[in-house]
């Protein structure tokens, strides 16, 4: 059964939370949650990715970057070409993640000078601000509460970027430990084993299966 996320509040006022539902169709999940009785913000179908999406991404790390520097600045009272201003005056270009990030702040920097609000600004680039992201901000935007929607967004990108990273290290140190392994074989194979295939071969006497496999399994290591 599709999965679909949705960012809603228990009451207004509180903290946004993203959540996800099951169901057969968008309109039978919007039906349902309605009957919640809570603030509905997005619901947004994850499984759909949209061609900009799937041709280039920015690090998530980048991301935390921009919306970091973007929400301390709009704290501070500044309007959105200032604000963007800074954030591309601090946005690194070492890498092409941050050269995509730069190119898309001065885009959205354009956008915002000409009169279009930030949320529809940045619903242009999904494949940097996702489906959440957007609604949680538009929301903000439009109930004058933009500070807390941008922190709620960062928490959001924040806890996925530690899940990331603690799932990277989950698989890093397997891999550490069966090289290791791989390499501990490696020299028994190629460095222990073959002086006992003379000690062996001197003795004359029948090998078991398991003993003659190992000692052909150096042979071919050494070969």
């Amino acid at each position: 059964m599709p999965r679909f996320e949705y960012v809603t509040q228990k009451r207004k006022g509180d903290s946004y939370v993203r959540s996800v539902i099951e169901g057969n169709s968008l309109a039978e999940v919007s039906i349902r949650l309605n009957n919640l009785n809570q603030p509905i913000v997005l619901i947004a179908d994850p499984s759909r990715k949209t061609t900009a999406e799937k041709k280039e991404r920015v690090s998530l790390r980048s991301k935390l970057t921009f919306l970091e520097n973007l929400e301390a600045s709009v704290y501070l009272g500044m309007d959105f070409r200032t604000a963007l201003s800074i954030c591309l005056s601090t946005t690194s270009t070492r890498d092409r993640s941050g050269k995509r990030m730069r190119h898309v702040i001065e885009r959205l920097r354009d956008r915002v000078s000409k009169g279009m609000s930030f949320a529809n600004a940045i619903s242009s680039y999904p494949e940097v601000f996702d489906q959440v992201a957007i609604g949680l901000i538009s929301a903000g935007e439009e109930g004058g509460t933009l500070t807390e929607a941008l922190t709620n967004v960062r928490k959001i990108w924040s806890r996925n970027e530690d899940l990331r990273h603690r799932l990277l290290m989950m698989l890093i140190y397997p891999m550490i430990v069966m090289a290791a392994a791989g390499g501990v074989v490696w020299l028994l194979m190629t460095r222990v084993v073959p002086q006992f295939i003379g000690i062996l071969g001197e003795m004359h006497a029948e090998l078991p299966l398991p003993t003659l496999c190992l000692l052909n399994l150096s042979r071919l290591c050494t070969n």
